[in-house]
């Protein structure tokens, strides 16, 4: 399995807006890929947050990310979305595979 996560911080008086971006990028995910996604927020810090996708395997990931940036309402939610957190440069994305220890 493949993991893409996000993190970044969230301007506290920003997180509704936040919340309603994020539930219409899954719909829009969601016609493309089967994955599941994990919305983590700090018990230290309420304005961090961590996105962890999960998908199938790295293929997976590629191809449903090429489909989901061809959607001209995806690009309007990343704009909303760059309002939202407190700074582009504390973005930060990684990717992982999942490994079985047996």
């Amino acid at each position: 399995m493949f993991v893409k996560t996000y993190s970044y911080s969230i301007k506290p008086e920003r997180e509704k807006d936040y919340l309603e971006i994020q539930v219409k990028a899954e719909q829009i995910y969601s016609r493309f890929t089967n994955k599941q996604t994990f919305y983590l927020q700090s018990k230290e810090d309420s304005s961090k947050w961590m996105e962890m996708h999960i998908y199938q395997d790295e293929k997976s990931y590629t191809d449903s990310i090429h489909a989901v940036d061809q959607q001209p309402e995806i690009k309007e939610m990343y704009k909303h979305f760059l309002e939202v957190i407190t700074s582009e440069e504390e973005l930060t994305e990684d990717s992982y595979n999942i490994r079985n220890l047996t």
